[in-house]
């Protein structure tokens, strides 16, 4: 895959972005240890299909299930969809494009079409992290399936040990979702053993977890 930034856009909560070289560890390659294991009880296991040529989305009314937002607004994220649905009809396996079209989705309430395509980029690169990452906060965010998102958000960690997002997402899911701050120090200190260059922005969120 080429070289680039993706970014995760959670436009449901005061438009906040986040690049992927702007995490703790995030370009650091060859990391001393191999990705951390998974939590007793969980593991990386996830169902995939072969992939597929076209995801299945493209097809697909574009609704836009944002009543609080304006007109102009709903009307300029269908033009985005719409434009991002056909440069992937062109390049299906543009990893790029296919997180950024998952995000738009997710950003219009169709979570179902999100997941579709973010599935879909895990299937056209398996061993970066982002589409899992983005798939571990929509299953606790929006579908509402805590077993998933758990393991997406350990997929995403063990696709890539120096992405140190993923350690942040997985510890506040276990601290908000399933409010246990137990494992979401133990994820964060994992994360730590992982590369120790996560160690001053993880100790400071193990503090606030113990706190």
């Amino acid at each position: 895959m080429g070289g680039g930034t993706y970014i995760f856009l959670d436009l449901k909560d005061g438009d906040s972005v986040l690049e992927k070289n702007e995490v703790p560890g995030a370009g650091l390659e060859n990391p001393t240890n191999p990705p951390p294991p998974a939590p007793p009880g969980q593991n990386y296991k996830i169902d995939i299909e072969p992939i597929s040529a076209t995801p299945p989305t493209l097809d697909r009314k574009v609704v836009i299930k944002r009543p609080d937002a304006t007109t102009a607004d709903n009307k300029r994220l269908e033009d985005k969809i719409v434009e991002l649905i056909g440069t992937v009809k062109k390049e299906p396996t543009n990893y790029a494009t296919l997180i950024d079209l998952g995000t738009y989705w997710r950003t219009a309430g169709d979570y179902d079409a999100a997941r579709q395509v973010w599935e879909h980029a895990t299937r056209v690169f398996p061993t970066d992290s982002v589409a899992y990452s983005n798939l571990g906060v929509l299953y606790a965010q929006d579908l509402k399936d805590n077993t998933k998102a758990g393991q997406y958000f350990l997929k995403a960690i063990a696709q890539d040990p120096t992405y140190g997002y993923s350690y942040v997402q997985l510890a506040d899911f276990y601290h908000n979702v399933l409010r246990d701050n137990t494992k979401a120090r133990e994820i964060l200190e994992r994360g730590i053993k992982a590369n120790s260059a996560f160690a001053p922005e993880f100790n400071s969120l193990i503090k606030a977890y113990s706190e």
